[in-house]
């Protein structure tokens, strides 16, 4: 298991917390793996297992940015359409990471280890990358829409 607690910045409500996995290729789709609670101050995620390979990129990696749902609203895992989601809040700087072993992808995935772990984006880089960073700088804001775009 993997666990996330971080802050919760102008969410004045209580919800659920998700982890939506981006895949790029070969076809984009959303992934939601992850399961956690959301409060004014703080949220908590848990990853019970690894993302299966369709959650990752080519298999090798992947980004999870932290959804806010609210009251106690569920989503099963698997294949997701976000546009259906009704998100209160979510990490636009932070993510999770998971890398598999010897996994390739872009340059600023050699800096993380194998496994899950945490990221910070980094937007001087074009495209966005992502940097190491300790899971509790994971953070859920309410304005999400200019989210990290590696």
């Amino acid at each position: 298991m993997f666990a996330v607690f971080g802050p919760v910045n102008n969410v004045l409500d209580q919800g659920s917390a998700i982890g939506l996995w981006e895949v790029r290729t070969p076809a984009p789709i959303t992934f939601k793996l992850g399961d956690g609670r959301a409060f004014p101050s703080e949220f908590s995620l848990e990853f019970f297992r690894e993302p299966p390979e369709d959650a990752l990129e080519a298999g090798q990696f992947g980004v999870a940015f932290v959804a806010m749902l609210p009251g106690l609203s569920t989503v099963p895992d698997g294949e997701i359409a976000p546009a259906m989601l009704n998100q209160i809040g979510g990490s636009t700087d932070t993510a999770v990471i998971f890398k598999t072993p010897g996994a390739v992808g872009p340059g600023w995935l050699a800096s993380f280890p194998d496994g899950f772990s945490c990221a910070l984006c980094l937007r001087e880089d074009q495209p966005d990358g992502f940097a190491p960073v300790d899971c509790t700088f994971v953070t859920i804001e309410r304005a999400f829409s200019n989210r990290c775009t590696w």
